[in-house]
């Protein structure tokens, strides 16, 4: 059982690994008495890592107002974000910024809307050397930055010192104690291993990853995939219904992603898939619940006070449309969110005109994926992915219908499947993704890399978002 529960009405529920009769002491896992770890947001997120954390060490759980704190520590409840769940001995409630002093992991897990300001103020309270462990999700308005851009940007912290948690991680569910899994994002490896060891129980499994941009970009844009299923549930359109929306919504978060320089396969992992099934299937889901509550005819600004909490892709959508503007993504689920949120469109409309979208080949924008990925694009990298509308050169032999930009990538790419290790220059594969395959091997030809060459798979290949913020970091690998 995940709780231990006292007998009689109103019994109160205590997290796993502790008993009613330790409420008193803290873990004794360091002697000096000091708490080393410290989560900046004292929301449903941040009060469950807390109690995640605070089965083995003290934490100091950094709330907004020094009123909230008081009630937190009075109570030993957060009763507002996570009804029923006590809070160990071992969770201090505190508004002071000192507190941060002893850290040498810090996580921050406040509103997207308000991490810049509350960064801003924190930041010099951080101490140099900690961690730092991102598990906002959402794009900044405006600059269109991640959150580890801003948590670097506006705290002055070293970026190679912030790594991203993200995956299918409904807070209430983990604080009850059922089992979750999520991944660690973080260019240096060791910090996203020093991370999971801290973080990660038997019924909270943890992950790495080094595509940081990949996480991120799948933590914030599923928000706004949620909010369309949830109007979906609320319209009644039915399990097929919703699946078709959450599957484009998965094509619409690839197209940007690989746009920006992610690895595609981030979206098939927990950031991706996993917590967009969790997050528009869920009623635990805010943005789900948001999408409910449009649906019924009500406006944002209505809801938005009314939700148990912030629904981030109200505030992400506009700065996704924005990125894929700049990077020439289409996004048609992000548009009509954006229009029954801001612009008076009914969600009836919004979902009654992505139906009558036109019809397309459902890969037809592959070709302008691989090419992207493998730099093949003449140098453009930051430019935009095909719409579909033009049919490419085909290599020698192969009859796949695929479409995509015609031009001399074309002929680079062709040149490149003549010279693979292993293909000759006809391709005698023309059915079941004979183009697939050919393009596949022309992006590994490329990239200097053949089957059982190394281990790990492809080498890195530059990242675009080097380039649309001036910062290095891994590439994608199709």
């Amino acid at each position: 059982m995940p709780f231990h529960r006292a007998s009689g009405r109103g019994a109160r529920r205590t997290p796993p690994g502790t008993d009613g009769s330790d409420r008193g002491r803290a873990p004794d896992v360091s002697s000096d008495g000091l708490a080393h770890v410290a989560v900046i947001g004292s929301g449903a997120w941040g009060t469950t890592l807390a109690l995640i954390l605070a089965r083995s060490e003290p934490v100091v759980l950094l709330c907004q107002s020094a009123e909230t704190a008081e009630r937190l520590a009075a109570e030993r409840r957060n009763e507002r974000r996570l009804p029923g769940i006590d809070l160990p001995a071992a969770i201090r409630p505190t508004a002071d910024p000192d507190a941060l002093a002893s850290a040498d992991l810090v996580i921050v897990a406040v509103p997207s809307a308000h991490l810049r300001e509350t960064i801003g103020r924190l930041g010099p309270s951080i101490p140099p050397g900690a961690d730092v462990l991102s598990v906002v999700k959402g794009l900044e308005p405006v600059t269109l930055l991640r959150m580890t851009e801003v948590i670097a940007e506006a705290g002055a912290v070293a970026p190679g010192r912030v790594a991203a948690l993200s995956g299918p991680n409904l807070a209430l569910e983990i604080a009850a104690g059922l089992p979750a899994s999520a991944v660690v994002a973080a260019a240096d490896e060791a910090l996203a291993e020093r991370i999971v060891a801290r973080l990660s129980r038997r019924e909270f499994r943890l992950y790495t990853n080094t595509d940081v941009l990949g996480v991120e970009l799948c933590g914030a844009l599923k928000n706004v995939i949620a909010i369309a299923a949830g109007a979906a549930d609320g319209l009644g359109f039915g399990d097929n219904g919703k699946a078709g929306l959450m599957t484009r919504g998965l094509a619409e978060m690839m197209r940007l992603g690989i746009a920006a320089g992610a690895n595609p396969l981030t979206f098939a992992g927990l950031a991706g898939i996993g917590d967009v099934i969790a997050t528009c299937g869920s009623k635990l889901s805010r943005n789900h619940r948001l999408g409910e509550e449009l649906a019924k005819g009500r406006a944002w600004s209505e809801i938005e006070s009314s939700l148990p909490g912030v629904a981030e892709g109200a505030y992400t959508v506009d700065a996704a449309i924005g990125l894929a503007t700049e990077l020439g993504v289409e996004m048609p689920i992000a548009r009509e969110v954006h229009n029954a949120l801001f612009e008076g469109k009914s969600v009836q409309r919004c979902l009654v005109d992505l139906l009558a979208r036109e019809s397309k080949d459902e890969l037809a924008d592959f070709q302008g994926w691989a090419e992207r990925i493998a730099g093949s694009d003449g140098g453009a990298v930051g430019g935009p992915i095909s719409s579909g509308t033009a049919r490419p050169r085909r290599a020698p032999g192969c009859r796949a219908r695929t479409r995509g930009p015609p031009g001399d990538s074309w002929r680079a790419t062709d040149a490149a499947i003549s010279s693979s290790p292993g293909r000759s220059p006809t391709c005698s594969r023309s059915s079941k993704g004979a183009r697939v395959l050919c393009r596949r091997a022309a992006v590994s030809a490329r990239a200097g890399w053949t089957p059982g060459s190394a281990r790990r798979g492809p080498p890195e290949i530059p990242s675009p978002s080097a380039r649309l913020r001036g910062q290095s970091g891994r590439g994608a690998v199709w």
